[in-house]
């Protein structure tokens, strides 16, 4: 009997624990059936995950399998048939763990397995893809379909139910087999709780760290997949740029057709670069297809290639349709026959105009050839009819000069017959010519005895406006026999004639011109003289604006330039050339005066005068013979009310005067000169010697100079100065000062040359006598003199640390 029940128990002991092992050995992911198939994500995810369904599910029917054994061992045991029996609570115990350890187990092989077959783990050329995605140009970004954060949720996901299988396995009330049923849940809402294996293998350290292996496996197979794609994002710049505006930009510059070409070749580059990249790569278990964004990048470059192509296009048939109408314009031109002077002319002009410029239509036309083979070079669609027009149009050309020359030797006869009428109309205009010169120097504006004003308002019979910004422009009779002189002209070029010179008219011409631009000039200068004529003295003269905003200023350098052109046109012009002088170089030189030396100043300020030196003031007195002293200079005005004193009141003083202005100019250079000399003292009472420490063997010896280049730059360039201010007609009074100035400058440089050649010296002396005492034992004679001058160097250079002043200054006392 005992054997019988020793027998049943041990089969049950064995049933159990190939349950147990069956469960350990289970494998829950799919293995590799087909190495080379490639799976779409979510085809993936469900395929493993219906294998893991399927192989749990048979493995908890097996599960439960086991507590009827137990049952059956309880029998033989305790001969109860409840699963709870109290002497079987330690081998109930036993039975748990040990299918604990199993699922255990099972969820660890199943990770391994998934790790394996994604090539996480193992050798880099064992790895194979298994899923397959797509790289997609999202500029700034290189984006993979489906994304890497949903391709990590998936696999993640795939990972966690491996350890989620446990769920399945209901764990047994305590100290007992039978399972534990649902508990009710906190809320309604909620499902029922169910206690499984789940809690604890969860938690087991094994899982955890298999999860966390796996998990940073992907992240580097993401982190490749990024790095991967970085070499597409130097095609970023063509989403960068707005296209239409950029191209547009670039068309507004009118480029050339190499322009043009050097674009085109850099985006069919762009395209062709493309093309070169792999179209697939294998990064872990990830198949990716580049397809797509190697065909968005040339996609996107042969948009920018027909883009400019399109405005390459218009702009070559712009040129093309200007020819074109230029060749037919030309052929019905020559198919006239001439019955009159006119016509001639005309066909006479076309013929001329055809053959000048057939050297550079020739040249259009072959840049209209090379724009059109340039957008066929780079496949920019273009109509078949317009091309082969294009292609021949030279042919057109020539054709056409060729038929202007049959045309121009056809009307040989007819020039001749022309010419004679041609020379009638020349002497004509001749005469006519004189008349309107003669008319214009006695009657006219360029009369002698002619008043500024009433040359001004005659003038407006021979031009447009008198005062004009732009070239003066005829009207009337001059305006038409303008165009009568240049017809008559082109008419000698057409008939081959000996070319007459219009001399009284160009004469006339240049007259008219001249004095359009002086009696500008003076009108400009009588407006601007009416609106500061209500001007305040005290109150409200700005001499700066004065003097700035007086219209001629700005044209003030156009009068000498006349006033050399008038005398060799007309002496007549003499007396009108000097009242306009008068009027406009006296009002020039006061407002310069006015402003340069703020004489009006000297009523609002108690520094009068500050632009007028005071060696300037004595030479204005003894020029005046009414100004007595700069502090009297206030009582020639006590007459003049200071409410009512204006600009057109200055006549007292008169300020226009030429030694008055003279003065102002005198004044002015002193002024320079003093202002230079203040600025060299300035310059040299900061001017520093730059000392840095000197050691030998570790001991500090002294201070040497450093390079004083920029201090020999400054002593030349001031030197110059000097040089210049010595030579000037204005440095009488300042010439003591430039000479003590270019004596210490002088003395300056040469110092400091001699103290650099003396530094140099005693550094080479002092290598050779401190520190080495059998020279100083072969040479004591020599040694003893270098210490002297070293001990007086050293005193030197201390000293003159202390004081880097280049120049010291006197304190004034």
């Amino acid at each position: 009997m005992f054997q019988t029940y020793k027998a049943s128990i041990e089969k049950n002991i064995f049933a159990i624990n190939e349950i147990a092992r069956t469960i350990e050995e289970s494998h829950i992911v799919l293995l590799d059936s087909q190495p080379d198939e490639l799976l779409d994500l979510q085809e993936f995810f469900d395929r493993i995950e219906k294998k893991r369904l399927e192989v749990v599910e048979s493995l908890v029917f097996k599960y439960r399998q086991i507590a009827p054994l137990l049952c059956k061992i309880e029998e033989v045991v305790a001969g109860t048939n409840s699963g709870k029996a109290p002497i079987m609570r330690e081998f109930y115990e036993y039975v748990e763990m040990k299918i604990y350890t199993a699922i255990v187990k099972m969820t660890l092989s199943g990770m391994e397995a998934f790790s394996k077959f994604l090539g996480l783990s193992g050798r880099k050329d064992s790895r194979r893809a298994r899923i397959k995605v797509s790289a997609l140009l999202h500029p700034p970004d290189v984006l993979i379909s489906p994304a890497l954060n949903e391709i990590h949720k998936t696999v993640g996901k795939l990972l966690k139910n491996c350890a989620d299988s446990s769920k399945s396995f209901v764990r047994w009330l305590r100290y007992s087999c039978v399972e534990t049923p649902p508990q009710p849940p906190p809320s309604e809402e909620e499902e029922p709780i169910i206690f499984s294996f789940y809690s604890d293998v969860s938690v087991n350290q094994s899982v955890i760290k298999m999860m966390l292996s796996i998990n940073q496996s992907l992240q580097k197979t993401f982190v490749a997949v990024d790095r991967r794609g970085e070499p597409f994002k130097k095609y970023f710049q063509l989403w960068k740029d707005d296209r239409a505006a950029s191209i547009e930009k670039f068309a507004k510059r009118v480029p050339s057709n190499v322009a043009y070409d050097e674009h085109l070749s850099h985006y069919q580059h762009i395209s062709r670069s493309a093309e070169r990249l792999p179209t697939e790569a294998k990064i872990g278990f990830l198949h990716v297809s580049y397809a797509n964004a190697i065909q968005s990048i040339r996609s996107e470059a042969q948009t920018w290639i027909d883009t400019i192509g399109r405005y390459l296009h218009d702009s070559s048939f712009a040129i093309y349709s200007g020819i074109k109408d230029k060749v037919g314009k030309y052929h019905e031109e020559l198919k006239r026959v001439p019955d009159s002077l006119d016509e001639l002319k005309t066909l006479l002009n076309a013929i001329t105009e055809i053959l000048d410029v057939s050297a550079e239509t020739e040249r259009a036309i072959t840049d209209v050839c090379e724009r059109y083979r340039t957008l066929s070079l780079y496949g920019v669609t273009v109509d078949a009819a317009e091309l082969e027009s294009v292609l021949l149009l030279r042919e057109e050309w020539r054709q056409l000069t060729e038929a202007a020359k049959v045309v121009s030797l056809s009307i040989t006869g007819t020039k001749k017959k022309f010419v004679a009428v041609t020379r009638q109309q020349i002497e004509g205009f001749q005469v006519q010519s004189n008349e309107v010169l003669k008319d214009l120097l006695e009657n006219g504006p360029a009369s002698n005895k002619m008043e500024l004003d009433n040359a001004a308002e005659m003038l407006r019979k021979y031009i447009v406006n008198v005062v004009a910004d732009a070239k003066l422009t005829l009207k009337g009779d001059m305006a038409e026999k303008k165009q009568s002189r240049d017809q008559l002209v082109l008419a000698q070029k057409l008939f081959d004639m000996e070319m007459v010179k219009f001399g009284d008219f160009a004469k006339a011409e240049d007259i008219i011109n001249l004095l359009g631009m002086i009696i500008n000039l003076y009108v400009e200068f009588k407006e601007a003289e009416k609106q500061w004529s209500g001007t305040l003295f005290f109150g409200q003269l700005d001499t700066q604006a004065l003097a700035s905003s007086w219209p001629c200023h700005s044209s003030s350098p156009l009068i000498p330039q006349m006033l050399r052109r008038l005398p060799s046109v007309s002496a007549r012009l003499l007396p009108m050339r000097r009242d306009m002088l008068c009027s406009i170089k006296s009002e020039m030189l006061f407002r310069s005066s006015s402003s340069r030396c703020r004489w009006f100043r000297i009523w609002r300020t108690t520094r009068w005068g500050s632009a007028i030196g005071r060696n300037s003031w004595k030479w204005l007195e003894s020029r005046s013979t009414w100004i007595r002293s700069p502090l009297h200079l206030g009582k020639c005005f006590k007459w003049i009310s200071r409410s009512s004193a204006t600009w057109l009141g200055r006549s007292p003083m008169k300020l226009s005067r030429c030694d008055v202005c003279l003065s102002s100019a005198h004044s002015t250079q002193e002024l320079a000169i003093e202002k230079a000399l203040n600025q060299i003292t300035e310059v040299w009472k900061t001017m520093r010697l730059d000392l840095h420490k000197y050691a030998k063997n570790g001991k500090d010896r002294s201070y040497i100079l450093k390079s004083t280049d920029e201090i020999t730059v400054l002593l030349d360039d001031n030197m110059m100065n000097l040089n210049s201010m010595s030579a000037s007609r204005f440095s009488g009074p300042f010439i003591e000062q430039v000479r003590v100035w270019e004596k210490k400058l002088s003395m300056t440089g040469e110092v400091l040359e001699a103290w650099m050649n003396v530094q140099r010296k005693w550094m080479y002396l002092e290598g050779i006598f401190v520190g080495s005492d059998d020279i100083r034992l072969q040479l004591p004679e020599e040694a003893r003199r270098f210490d002297t001058i070293d001990k007086a160097w050293v005193k030197l250079m201390q000293d003159t640390a202390k004081n880097t002043v280049v120049l010291v200054f006197p304190r004034p006392s």
